[in-house]
């Protein structure tokens, strides 16, 4: 069944999605259709999304001080402000995230929630201390600006009220639940798994995010031509998630939000952390198409005494390999097989000693108790799954990191895996309009939002890249 044509059809209805939906509802005449199969209701806050969907709602800003005072800040992970700094834009992004960060604290006191934002000037001096005793140790430290909505219930109540916006007061929106299967570029519609196509006049956007290249509308894309990644920009993370004593964690770095310890490892390769959660706990990000990741959660109803880490090491292809995305799946699919399509927990001395971990040794442990249950992450080996490489260089930066929080690689130490950030490299889009540049035939324009376009990281680059999409729109 063909449905009603739309100027704008918009894939995923997460930060990026509906920061585009809400900004081009302000644009006379152009009507938009949202399609996604979340919908954010409020029965959705309880262990089953705990386990599936976790998300802190971590939005990391720049500053215009720091950018008066260190010309060459930079946030850590995506690429997109460097290309408006490169390019002598850099007034330009402030300007885009000030409308971000304005956007968001309206939605956010709308919901009545509240936030914290990191780091608090009054710690400034003590994260310096912790910074002067990283440097010596070969470990960078990055810190940036950070509000924070502080856990996935706070996370939950703001994307249910922005979906309930859209729903009831965006006029010119209509949000439709289902899950798409096909884009097709070249007759402006798009085809959803129950057979309905959805026709656009004007443009599509991409906002699906890792689900988009879990369930293959990337790779579907990508096989037809329209989207590539870059040269040069062949680059996955692959890592995985520790659990620890919250007690052995310097005070500093719970002020920094999300901090970022990046350290070189004996083969020349780079690790670093990812993503910070004190009294956290681990939760399995389902993606679909039997693609499921660890992650960390901050519940703030369910503290533990532990603190959830990722540490990724930063894999980086050259020619002839072509597909990122494929070679995550891959590990992907070896370690869950191991799992019994379910995520692998390690003790690191029993990685030490070169065995897999059992359900005895881990409960043996005095300091860490696993926030993740037995049933839904399996004691194995996770050597067994990952390259040899990767598990190793792994290895290295627990021991680097040990120099500067002491006790992370005492041997109760807990890891899970797989921990793999699907998105792809940098693809073939504009950052400054975020339309996809292809020599394809289009009817209309495809513009890729937030992390399906390999230059975007985070929530608050999501939204930034909401507001350029929209801004690009011809309508308005």
């Amino acid at each position: 069944m063909e449905r009603s044509a739309y100027d704008v059809v918009i894939v995923g209805n997460g930060i990026s999605g509906s920061t585009a939906a809400i900004e081009l509802d302000n644009k006379d005449d152009c009507s938009v259709c949202v399609i996604d199969p979340k919908n954010y209701s409020s029965d959705g806050v309880g262990e089953r999304y705990l386990c599936t969907k976790p998300n802190n709602g971590k939005f990391i800003f720049s500053s215009k001080n720091e950018l008066e005072t260190k010309p060459h800040y930079r946030r850590p992970g995506g690429e997109l402000q460097n290309y408006f700094y490169e390019s002598g834009k850099a007034e330009e992004f402030l300007a885009l995230e000030e409308r971000a960060q304005g956007l968001l604290r309206n939605w956010v006191e709308d919901a009545e929630l509240n936030y914290e934002e990191y780091p608090p000037p009054e710690k400034m001096e003590e994260i310096k201390e912790f910074i002067k005793k990283c440097n010596p140790k070969g470990i960078e430290v990055t810190v940036s600006d950070i509000l924070s909505l502080g856990g996935v219930r706070n996370t939950y109540a703001l994307l249910n009220h922005i979906y309930q916006r859209l729903n009831k007061e965006c006029s010119n929106v209509d949000v439709v639940n289902g899950e798409v299967k096909r884009v097709v570029p070249d007759k402006n519609y798009v085809v959803l798994n129950s057979g309905d196509r959805i026709k656009y006049r004007e443009a599509v956007l991409l906002a699906c995010g890792r689900e988009g290249v879990a369930n293959g509308i990337y790779d579907d894309l990508k096989a037809r031509g329209y989207i590539w990644e870059k040269e040069g920009k062949k680059n996955l993370l692959v890592g995985v998630a520790l659990e620890a004593p919250s007690t052995i964690f310097p005070p500093a770095m719970n002020y920094m939000g999300e901090p970022k310890l990046t350290m070189g490892t004996k083969k020349d390769d780079i690790v670093r952390t990812f993503g910070y959660y004190p009294n956290g706990r681990v939760a399995v990000v389902d993606y679909g198409n039997g693609i499921k990741s660890v992650s960390g959660i901050i519940d703030e109803r369910r503290k533990s005494n532990n603190t959830v880490m990722g540490l990724v090491m930063e894999v980086r292809f050259t020619e002839p390999f072509e597909d990122a995305p494929s070679y995550g799946r891959d590990i992907f699919n070896l370690t869950l097989k191991l799992g019994g399509k379910k995520p692998l927990v390690q003790r690191l001395r029993d990685y030490e000693m070169g065995r897999r971990s059992t359900e005895e040794r881990i409960k043996k442990a005095k300091l860490v108790k696993p926030t993740l249950s037995f049933e839904e992450a399996i004691p194995g080996d996770i050597s067994m799954a990952y390259p040899g490489r990767i598990i190793s260089n792994l290895y290295d930066g627990i021991n680097k990191l040990n120099r500067v929080i002491e006790g992370i690689s005492e041997e109760s130490l807990l890891m899970y895996a797989p921990l793999i950030v699907l998105k792809p490299s940098e693809i073939n889009v504009d950052p400054f309009t975020m339309k996809l540049e292809t020599e394809k035939k289009l009817e209309g324009e495809m513009y890729v939002l937030g992390d399906m376009n390999g230059i975007c990281k985070g929530n608050a680059d999501a939204m930034i890249s909401g507001i350029i999409a929209a801004d690009s729109i011809r309508k308005g």
